[in-house]
């Protein structure tokens, strides 16, 4: 029980929420939505070496919407990175579309044979917690998205990267402020508010070459669960083997905080639950 709770606690700081078995309105959200799309564009000069990889796996049309829009929102070249089939009209919104048909969860059945668990913690109506193993764990189908994105970016040239996963919508503004700090810095990456010990994986700045460090590091499955460690609380998601991957290995890292995206007027950020990937 030690080892849920403080596994708990890490997930529940990087991730701001719990799955409530009461189901959530939408209307919020889609109103962020329809609100979007009236912004007026902002006029951001290319730099040819820098490109957006996007990363996602659409199963709804309200998720096809959300990244219709992600897309939308996207001044620089982009790349697709997919591990689902995307319909014509989505990939001639990007420049280059990546699809992968392997999406490498780890499910609840596979637990044992790489001798690792994951909780959810869900709250009744009644307001109870209740721990529960999880149906799957996605970090290193993520893991692999962001990898294969990367790789192509290198395999054309590009030497900045920014990674935005698809319910993600970006002011134009930050993308460019991020790359003028990759001027004098490997990477620009984000905390979780006070929880500092995980950098988050849905939106992050980079060198290809300093980033591909931590993407090329695990070659399978095997590898990438072979360090899971629930009780140092940063190896058992793939945000804490991100921190603790270059707090072992140091570049030159600019940490910023994620509330400075959701304070931003002109961003939204987590728009789907992460369970509705």
């Amino acid at each position: 029980m030690k080892n849920e709770n403080k596994s708990k606690e890490i997930f529940d700081k990087i991730h701001g929420h719990k799955l409530n078995l009461v189901k959530p309105k939408n209307d919020i959200r889609e109103t962020i939505i329809e609100n979007i799309e009236k912004k007026d564009d902002v006029d951001i000069p290319k730099n040819d070496l820098e490109v957006s990889v996007v990363l996602a796996h659409i199963k709804t049309k309200k998720q096809k919407d959300i990244l219709t829009k992600c897309l939308s929102s996207i001044k620089t070249e982009k790349i697709l990175s997919c591990n689902s089939v995307i319909d014509t009209d989505i990939q001639t919104m990007t420049d280059w579309c990546i699809y992968n048909n392997k999406n490498e969860l780890l499910f609840q059945s596979q637990y044992k044979d790489y001798n690792v668990r994951y909780y959810q913690w869900k709250t009744d109506e009644n307001g109870n917690v209740k721990t529960i193993d999880g149906d799957f764990e996605h970090g290193y189908a993520v893991y692999n998205l962001i990898k294969n994105g990367l790789l192509f970016a290198k395999s054309i040239g590009k030497e900045i990267v920014h990674v935005i996963n698809y319910d993600y919508i970006v002011s134009p503004t930050i993308i460019q402020k991020n790359s003028n700090l990759l001027l004098e810095n490997d990477m620009v990456l984000y905390e979780f508010g006070d929880y500092t010990n995980a950098h988050s994986t849905a939106f992050f700045s980079g060198k290809v070459d300093s980033l591909l460090k931590f993407f090329q590091f695990y070659n399978n499955k095997k590898e990438y669960y072979s360090d899971y460690d629930i009780k140092d609380g940063q190896s058992f998601i793939i945000e804490g083997k991100f921190w603790k991957f270059y707090k072992q290995n140091p570049a030159k890292i600019l940490k910023k905080s994620t509330l400075e995206l959701k304070n931003d007027p002109d961003t939204t950020i987590d728009i789907l639950s992460i369970f509705d990937f």
